[in-house]
């Protein structure tokens, strides 16, 4: 859905360099936010025969989790990974997995009827981003992006039921691996306000990836 790749056609160079990786990468992950697209076409490739050089492809969603990390000024939200087993079809971990998520958020304090829940998708992304900028100064409204990109911008969910959608489900549990990724696992301080996080973070967390 979004990408640097430069070009008419992006996926014919990804495609041809996961083509032409060396023998020692020979399992990847399809590494996408929010959403499966990417994975599913690169295991369409994968099945057809075409990538013939890698042993596994493997689903993982990335999801924006509600704990910051980081200071001075430059928080962000700590990331989630579900590394999925590639034998869950991707309408399973869609239904099963993203659809079980659902952020919610309450978007005006006078209006109990304006709490905005839904599933995540392209279009309650754009719905997001459009209730967002409807609270907005109409003078403000040109340092925003697209409905689409506000919402993406926005959406988040409790670390908690992140981790639930998995350790709850007897479908996924034992299929399902989660990973936090060790740069913004360290950007979380050790500091009198954050240690429980921190070790919660660390602890419950199945996997951590470094580079």
């Amino acid at each position: 859905l979004h990408h640097r790749y430069r070009g008419a056609d992006p996926w014919d160079r990804f495609l041809s360099e996961l083509a032409a990786l060396p023998p020692d990468l020979s399992v990847l992950g399809i590494n996408d936010y929010w959403f499966l697209d990417g994975y599913v076409r690169v295991r369409q490739e994968f099945d057809a025969g075409r990538l013939p050089n890698l042993e596994a492809v493997l689903p993982v969603l990335e999801i924006r989790c509600d704990n910051f990390g980081g200071t001075d000024g430059k928080l962000k939200r700590i990331n989630l990974h579900f590394i999925c087993d590639p034998t869950l079809p991707v309408e399973v971990i869609k239904t099963q997995l993203l659809a079980s998520l659902r952020p919610t958020y309450r978007l005006r304090e006078d209006d109990p009827y304006q709490e905005w829940s839904q599933a995540v998708s392209l279009e309650s992304m754009e719905s997001l981003g459009a209730k967002i900028k409807g609270e907005v100064p109409e003078a403000e409204l040109a340092r925003y992006g697209s409905d689409r990109q506000e919402g993406f911008n926005n959406i988040c969910v409790p670390f908690d039921r992140a981790v639930e959608a998995v350790r709850r489900n007897s479908l996924l549990e034992s299929r399902v691996i989660l990973a936090v990724g060790k740069t913004e696992w360290a950007s979380v301080k050790w500091n009198d306000q954050s240690i429980a996080i921190k070790k919660t973070l660390l602890n419950t967390a199945d996997a951590v990836f470094t580079a």
